[in-house]
């Protein structure tokens, strides 16, 4: 239980329920959920205990994953996928697809997921994964430039719309317990009002323009208008002449003097493939 209050009840999503129930939270709280060990990586979902698995299969209805990792990977380009994010979740369907028998399967597949429109409160996200990695490097000031073209459409869709449409899915199908079919849900923004590249940098500028972020010095931090890079050739045309040529010169520079830059090249080196690799996932 601690575990469970630490990792989940204690974060802001919680926010509003708390202040409904104030000290009667936790109560609240420990009637709705039960925490169960396991690993979704293991045969019956690492959950050890024989009686626990029983109880789970006599009581539970619905069972939902959202287990996943967003470690993109670059290596499954040479099987023809943009990351090993996308590929694993194809070979996840398909595998459930093989074996589903005649257990009702629906998967929705959403599109970017953002920060919430509206539930809990508008604005809420947790981590930082996929576009955020942007936004969070853009308010830093780590980050000035966008790859893609001002008309290419980011089909952006906040977290709480794709909470809804899950369990609207759920409840529509929760009396079809034999589909010879498996449900798939595509949920994206709607075509007639589309985000562009434009947008989403003209969206960040202007947030964090207005509500900048503090540096560890304590001071307030100036965002400039992002670039737009419209190929990655031409992103990597710019890297190159600002950071990757200066770098190898500096390296060379620190060798012939002999002097240790103590890291300064290896550390920038790294950025500059960090924000390399983001700009192409």
């Amino acid at each position: 239980m601690r575990h469970l209050h630490d990792e989940v009840t204690s974060k802001e999503v919680f926010k509003v329920i708390k202040e409904t129930y104030e000290e009667k939270f936790n109560s609240f709280m420990s009637e709705k959920l039960i925490p169960v060990a396991g690993d979704t990586a293991l045969e019956n979902l690492g959950i050890g205990d024989a009686k626990m698995r029983e109880k789970i299969f006599r009581d539970v209805d619905v069972v939902v994953n959202f287990a996943a990792t967003t470690n993109f990977n670059e290596r499954a380009r040479m099987f023809g996928w943009p990351n090993v994010y996308v590929f694993t979740k194809a070979m996840g369907e398909m595998l459930i697809g093989e074996r589903r028998e005649n257990l009702p399967i629906i998967i929705v597949r959403p599109t970017i997921v953002t920060s919430t429109i509206k539930e809990p409160f508008p604005g809420w996200v947790e981590g930082v994964k996929t576009v955020d990695s942007y936004f969070a490097g853009f308010g830093l000031g780590k980050i000035t430039f966008f790859l893609g073209s001002s008309k290419t459409i980011m089909d952006v869709i906040p977290g709480d719309m794709v909470v809804n449409a899950t369990m609207a899915a759920m409840v529509a199908h929760g009396d079809k317990p034999n589909s010879r079919f498996m449900i798939i849900y595509q949920v994206g923004s709607s075509n007639r009002e589309p985000m562009y590249c434009s947008m989403i940098k003209d969206y960040a500028y202007n947030h964090f323009a207005k509500n900048p972020l503090m540096s560890k010095n304590g001071k307030l931090i100036k965002v400039v208008k992002p670039y737009c890079f419209t190929s990655m050739n031409s992103l990597q045309i710019y890297m190159d002449l600002k950071y990757n040529f200066p770098l190898k010169g500096l390296r060379l520079a620190y060798a012939i003097l002999r002097h240790d830059d103590g890291g300064f090249c290896t550390d920038m080196e790294h950025q500059v493939k960090f924000v390399t690799k983001l700009a192409i996932n």
